[in-house]
């Protein structure tokens, strides 16, 4: 009996571990595969979250430099106080422009320009100058929030320093049109008797009265020529003569401070 259930469960077992060998083979292979997987997906974990947060990390550091940046643009050089917000005298500025291109609180650069107007007004940055033929400031440009009209003005910048040796200020050029307005024609009548007296004076005083016409004689009369005037008198009176240090204009003064920004 034993020997018969032994020569049948023999093969049994032996047909049950020919089949089963392989599927113990294959869980083997699955495990390791799986398990390979795991320690592959655990290490590209690690690995991306390593990069995810060196990436956050520069741009965290881009996003503070570009700030740090733009705080420091938004102050003025002058004031050392941020553009856009009322500082300790209650005024709100913004940005003004200089034909150099450089920016300025609209307040602090036309005060600073008013107060050094008699003696060669330039850039407080990089000492270009700043004022016309005539010797007056030039009026900086006000820059609205968003516009681009402070990148043109940057890059003609040369072409308008080199416009300011050649042109007079607004106040100038309105005082020129307001006089010729105001200037009456003189009548014939005037005309003839102004004839009559020049042609009765002596020779000594027609020289005197050229002399007078040609241009001052004296170092204070010079000084009150304005540079147009003297490149009129180039020719006569010999090299140009600079104009600075300059006396005071209230009339020009009083004209200043009514430009926008009114009040600076």
């Amino acid at each position: 009996m034993h020997k018969l259930a032994l020569r049948f469960t023999l093969p049994v077992l032996a047909t049950f571990r020919f089949l089963v060998a392989p599927i113990s083979r294959l869980a083997f292979r699955f495990r390791l595969t799986r398990g390979l997987f795991l320690i592959y997906a655990i290490v590209m974990s690690i690995m991306m979250r390593r990069k995810a947060r060196y990436y956050s990390g520069k741009k965290d550091s881009a996003i503070e430099k570009q700030s740090a940046r733009a705080e420091v643009e938004a102050i003025c050089p002058i004031c050392q106080e941020s553009i856009g917000t009322r500082n300790a005298e209650g005024i709100v500025e913004g940005w003004s422009i200089l034909p150099c291109g450089h920016r300025f609180g609209s307040y602090c650069i036309k005060h600073y320009l008013n107060v050094v107007a008699e003696d060669r007004p330039s850039c407080p940055v990089c000492r270009q100058i700043a004022y016309h033929i005539c010797g007056h400031p030039v009026l900086p440009a006000l820059l609205r929030p968003n516009s681009s009209e402070g990148e043109r003005i940057v890059e003609v910048s040369e072409l308008l320093i080199q416009e300011l040796q050649s042109s007079d200020c607004a106040y100038c050029r309105l005082g020129r049109v307001s006089r010729r307005r105001s200037r009456k024609p003189a009548s014939k009548w005037k005309a003839a008797v102004g004839l009559l007296r020049y042609l009765k004076l002596r020779p000594s005083q027609l020289l005197g009265r050229h002399r007078a016409l040609a241009g001052p004689q004296t170092q204070s009369d010079d000084r009150e020529l304005s540079q147009g005037q003297r490149a009129v008198l180039f020719d006569r009176q010999g090299p140009w003569i600079d104009p600075f240090p300059r006396p005071r204009d209230p009339e020009w003064e009083r004209w200043w401070v009514t430009q926008e920004p009114s009040g600076a």
